[in-house]
C-alpha cells in the first residue's frame, strides 16, 4: 500500500510573550505606623486567620466599606481579616459592580460567622 504525504503535523505553539504587568505599589496608608498598630493588635485579638473561611496562612486586613466609598479607615468593625482566596472573590465582585455602575456590596458576603464584638482601639 503507498504511503500518503503527510503534511507539516505540528501545532503552532502560542506565543506567552507579554510585557510583565507593573510592580504593584501600596499606597502611603497602609505604610503608616497607625495602620500598622492598628493591624497588629486585631491580629493579637482575633488570630491571624481569614474571618470569612477560617483559613489559617496568609490574611489581608480588608475594608468591609472601602475607603474610597467613606468606610472608616481605622474602625475595627469595619476591618475583617480575609485570606487571598476570600479577598479576591470580594474585590473582584466589587470591581465588576462598579463597572456596571453600581454600588459594591458591603455586606453578610464579608461578615465573618461569629464576628467579635467591635471594640474601640486607643492609638498612642
Amino acid at each position: 500500500m503507498p504511503k500518503l504525504p503527510m503534511r507539516n503535523q505540528r501545532v503552532p505553539a502560542k506565543d506567552r510573550r507579554r510585557a510583565p504587568p507593573p510592580p504593584k505599589k501600596a499606597e502611603p496608608f497602609y505604610g503608616s505606623a497607625e495602620w500598622q498598630e492598628v493591624r497588629e493588635r486585631l491580629k493579637a485579638q482575633r488570630g491571624e486567620r481569614c474571618e470569612t473561611c477560617g483559613n489559617r496562612g496568609r490574611v489581608i486586613l480588608h475594608h468591609i466599606v472601602e475607603r474610597k466609598d467613606g468606610g472608616a479607615p481605622f474602625a475595627p468593625s469595619n476591618l475583617i481579616f480575609q485570606c487571598d482566596p476570600c479577598h479576591g472573590k470580594v474585590t473582584a465582585a466589587n470591581r465588576s459592580l462598579r463597572a456596571d455602575g453600581k454600588e459594591p456590596k458591603h455586606g453578610p458576603q464579608e461578615s465573618p460567622p461569629s464576628a467579635p464584638a467591635p471594640r474601640s482601639i486607643r492609638l498612642g
